[in-house]
């Protein structure tokens, strides 16, 4: 019998035939998809369960996602009945909605932090915001931020987040985490042939390039003038030489900034093309449940891996071949930020 549960407006269901609930670095919200079928018992009614409710998905009584149902499908026959839940954690609701500006609310902000914000914008949806960084690696206040119209609530956080060098990720009570890449050792290990079952690799050249050169606008204190130029140029020697990128960069920018951009976009371009799948059995390493955003040892002699990787994805599974864990993984540089320059406002400097 599966561990697994749903927790749908308080009441909790088990027995579940099958399940995929999926953490990603890749997607702030988190997700899951349960599924079961039986024979048709006289008097059985349909699980009360509705799109919308809120509820708690939890391994051994370990909350795993807190958020809410998005879609319920349901077969039935005279005979027999399955349903399906699907859903999202609580940063589900800052993907989908925009927000509007209303009895008060801002959609500028002026000298507040990344935290700030978060905490104003996130907990309109009751999505709280935490961190394990320092005031230092969080930075200062913004001068002056402000929302597109129709930009989704996480698109603008997102971009903030940028701003800053950090980036957010979803945590099992259904918070905002604000922190860095693989700053936690995972539990055990990944060793081909002792504890995977299967792997599926991936290789890449397709956005990596030869030459990388960073050009903006140069910083200067003095008027605007586009003739006022800042550039620098990375190289991937891996790459055949006809390949090359060029990146405009936003707002006023030095050479070293430059350099350091075109440095850090070639390090994750070579990060995100080396990524590695493996199928392990059962759900959890000798620490508990595997988690993402965690740097875990790995030893696979058919690609010559032995060092540690960055947890990019989990996807618990139970289905009619078992359970298992398939664990997504890519070298940290892949997920490694850069201060991304603030909008600058020039107005007052063009002429």
């Amino acid at each position: 019998m599966s561990e697994w549960t749903l927790k749908v407006d308080g009441v909790v269901y088990g027995g579940w035939k099958s399940l995929r609930v999926s953490r990603s670095m890749e997607q702030v919200a988190d997700s899951f998809d349960f599924s079961t079928s039986d024979r048709w018992k006289e008097g059985a009614v349909a699980r009360p369960i509705r799109p919308g409710a809120p509820c708690t998905v939890a391994y051994a009584g370990q909350t795993v996602v807190k958020g809410y149902v998005d879609e319920v499908s349901m077969d039935y026959s005279a005979t027999q009945h399955s349903i399906r839940v699907s859903g999202r954690s609580l940063a589900g609701e800052l993907v989908d909605t925009t927000w509007l500006p209303a009895n008060g609310n801002a959609s500028q902000w002026s000298g507040q932090t990344l935290m700030q914000v978060a905490v104003t914008l996130a907990g309109t949806y009751g999505v709280a915001v935490a961190t394990d960084l320092n005031d230092v690696e969080l930075g200062g206040p913004f001068k002056n931020v402000a929302m597109n119209p129709g930009e989704s609530v996480w698109s603008f956080l997102e971009k903030l987040a940028g701003h800053r060098g950090v980036r957010f990720v979803s945590q099992s009570d259904g918070s905002l985490l604000i922190t860095r890449a693989g700053l936690v050792d995972s539990g055990g290990a990944i060793e081909l042939g002792v504890n995977t079952l299967s792997a599926q690799g991936r290789l890449s050249h397709r956005e990596r390039f030869r030459l990388t050169r960073v050009r903006g606008q140069a910083a200067t204190e003095e008027r605007w003038d586009p003739q006022l130029v800042s550039e620098a140029d990375a190289y991937d020697g891996e790459i055949r030489t006809t390949r090359h990128r060029l990146i405009i960069a936003s707002g006023q920018v030095s050479k070293t900034e430059c350099l350091a951009r075109a440095l850090w976009q070639t390090a994750v371009s070579r990060g995100r093309a080396q990524s590695v799948t493996y199928t392990v059995q059962g759900w959890h390493n000798p620490t508990g449940l595997w988690q993402i955003n965690t740097r875990v040892p790995v030893r696979d002699s058919y690609q010559g891996i032995d060092d540690k990787r960055l947890i990019v994805t989990t996807d618990f599974v139970l289905d009619e071949s078992g359970s298992r864990t398939e664990i997504t993984l890519m070298p940290i540089e892949a997920f490694q930020m850069i201060l991304e320059p603030e909008p600058v406002d020039t107005e007052k400097k063009w002429s």
